[in-house]
């Protein structure tokens, strides 16, 4: 009788892949700044740095943030690296050789670029007056850990 290998699936790439995936919906879910305020309670997404965030009056039309590439390089990256992930879980043979590098690269580049969401906001606000937000250390850590789990754990 001939034996039946099992398959087997590797610890370190449903690691990354739940990592990434924590990073990217926390990304959606989170608020990125705070207004550092006693008065004032105002926090804004990575969605509201992204694409912008408008109030608009009756009179005049109040913009916090302008449509920013910027802030949205970091959810393209991520995004990436999550599929490439998946694909390379999902499939036999490696869509090519050094797919492992690729999406720890992505993810490092993803999650670091996170930590800057505030200096590339497009704004006319100061900016001094506001502070990272949970948002943005519950998106980063998973995704730079992503990155690295891939090499620790196989």
């Amino acid at each position: 009788m001939a034996k039946r290998k099992k398959a087997t699936l590797s610890i370190g790439k449903l690691v990354t892949v739940l990592l990434l995936a924590v990073s990217v919906i926390l990304w959606f879910a989170l608020p990125a700044i705070k207004l550092d305020s006693e008065h004032l309670d105002s926090t804004f997404s990575f969605l509201n740095m992204a694409f912008g965030k408008h109030d608009k009056g009756a009179l005049i039309t109040l913009t916090y943030f302008e449509f920013s590439i910027l802030n949205l390089i970091p959810l393209v990256l991520l995004a990436l690296a999550l599929v490439l992930s998946v694909l390379d879980l999902l499939m036999k043979k490696k869509l090519f050789s050094n797919i492992n590098l690729v999406t720890a690269a992505l993810a490092i580049l993803g999650g670091g670029l996170l930590f800057l969401v505030k200096t590339l906001a497009k704004t006319d606000l100061n900016m001094e007056n506001y502070i990272l937000h949970i948002g943005v250390y519950a998106s980063a850590i998973p995704a730079i850990l992503a990155g690295l789990a891939g090499f620790v754990l196989k």
